[in-house]
């Protein structure tokens, strides 16, 4: 069970599926199992319009036996699916992708992450990773020494996150004023949590709401709905 961006689905999930299906030898590298292989056999594939999958994981209940938002089963449900290169806006309607209305920028979390970086590299002549930036926004360590001097990265970073925050929310405001129907928009993927405070701050300015992910990871929605999917399929 695997998922494709609207945008793909339509014209590769077949030729994405024969490319999944067959016999694969598989090497573990982490310390625990390292280089022991495994046979796998993959018999068949289904592949799900990703966006349907998280509509699908908010709508299921953590056992996929039951509703928990059954009002989800109907109406128009827009995603917007943060990544690292890409940022996928589906929208969804009645459960199927409505390919007309669905939207996408060309960018994601980590082309922002990348200017971050390249900024502080040119203004310190210093070699910081992505990796290490990651680090620092997760613990939010933004203000220590580089080079001995003191450094804080919270202005550049604001800078950079507001700019793609703004470019995202102007264009669930454009999808929203033509596609109207749309009840919610849930943000979701590798961006949510660390966009969470700017596409806040540029949605009061356009008086919008969006629904963050609150009650489990924002970046596992795809791959839980694909999980709740199989379940129902395969059973188990």
């Amino acid at each position: 069970m695997c998922g494709l961006p609207i945008s793909e689905y339509t014209q590769d999930r077949e030729r994405y599926r024969e490319k999944l299906i067959g016999e694969y030898e598989v090497e573990f590298q982490s310390e625990t199992i390292k280089n022991r292989r495994v046979k796998v056999i993959i018999k068949d594939a289904y592949v799900v319009p990703e966006g349907v999958a998280v509509v699908l994981n908010r709508m299921l209940n953590e056992t996929a036996t039951g509703l928990r938002n059954p009002s989800l089963r109907q109406g128009h449900i827009g995603v917007i699916d943060i990544g690292a290169f890409t940022t996928d806006i589906p929208v969804i309607v009645n459960g199927k992708p409505d390919s007309d209305a669905s939207e996408g920028i060309a960018e994601g979390i980590a082309n922002y992450l990348d200017k971050i970086v390249r900024h502080v590299n040119e203004t310190y002549g210093v070699n910081m990773s992505r990796s290490q930036l990651v680090g620092r926004l997760e613990t939010g360590e933004l203000e220590f020494p580089i080079k001995g001097k003191p450094a804080n990265l919270r202005p550049i970073i604001d800078e950079q996150f507001q700019i793609f925050a703004r470019r995202i929310v102007s264009l669930v405001d454009s999808i929203w004023e033509n596609h109207f129907e749309i009840r919610e928009f849930f943000v979701v993927g590798g961006g949510a949590k660390a966009l969470k405070d700017h596409l806040t701050a540029e949605m009061e300015k356009r008086n919008i709401h969006l629904t963050f992910i609150q009650d489990e990871d924002p970046q596992m929605q795809n791959a839980l709905g694909y999980w709740k999917y199989a379940k129902q399929k395969f059973g188990g």
